[in-house]
């Protein structure tokens, strides 16, 4: 990712050019890197939380239906059958 043809407001901007002029080219490839990892998780965590529920809660029900092998009775076990679906 280009880093330098962001758009950025006049003071994003000043404050830019100070904190690289204020870091070596190593600090501020650092700092770089790590500031695209957080964006990165940032911007991927929504849908990833969401897949993340999605998957477990089939995993979960694909388990419990495995333990049980269709011989299970618990209400709580057909309530979450039900909410899968």
């Amino acid at each position: 990712m280009d880093l330098h043809n962001l758009k950025a407001t006049a003071e994003e901007q000043d404050l830019l050019s100070w904190c690289y002029a204020n870091l070596t080219e190593e600090q501020a490839a650092e700092v770089e890197d790590e500031a695209i990892e957080a964006a990165s998780v940032e911007i991927n965590a929504p849908k990833a939380a969401e897949l993340l529920a999605t998957l477990l809660m089939k995993i979960i029900v694909r388990n419990a239906r495995q333990e049980c092998k269709g011989g299970c009775n618990s209400p709580s076990l057909r309530h979450d059958e039900a909410a899968v679906r």
